[in-house]
């Protein structure tokens, strides 16, 4: 028996046939970028961000004031810097170079405890492209100021 349109939209097996999922879904055309799967991948990161808050944002913060106060302490003595206090000149520093490497480090972490996990499947399966996987990494990684908004 072949299959039967019954209402025009659905299409209804007769007994003992099968159908192939793209006969019955058919194909799935994401156009140049699959948004949906770059926004889920986005989202999945940030969730993992979040989740790990003491070890993502908590030790970042208690590790550049620690720079910070050995820093100042150490060569304070040595006056000002451009106009400003020593400390004032270094903050600014310390923060960009704290961001710039929780933001590496949490991406590749993520990466790797997904290889060990055995799950980096769920990342590779679903039909993103590289340049999308690489967006949705970096997108997660360079927003953790604004992950709250993903969390909605």
């Amino acid at each position: 028996m072949s299959m039967k349109e019954s209402s025009g939209k659905h299409a209804t097996l007769g007994v003992g046939e099968r159908a192939d999922a793209t006969s019955l879904l058919g194909p799935r055309n994401f156009g140049l970028v699959n948004w949906r799967g770059l926004w889920t991948l986005y989202q999945k990161e940030v969730q993992r961000f979040l989740n790990v808050f003491t070890q993502t944002v908590l030790a970042p913060v208690v590790v550049t004031l620690l720079f910070l106060a050995i820093f100042t302490l150490a060569l304070a003595r040595q006056g000002m810097a451009a106009g400003f206090s020593y400390a004032e000149f270094l903050a600014p520093g310390l923060v960009v170079m704290a961001l710039l490497q929780n933001s590496f480090a949490n991406t590749a972490s993520s990466m790797v405890i997904a290889k060990v996990q055995g799950n980096i499947v769920d990342v590779l399966m679903p039909p993103l492209s590289a340049w999308e996987l690489v967006a949705g990494f970096v997108g997660a990684a360079a927003s953790p100021a604004g992950s709250w908004w993903a969390r909605r």
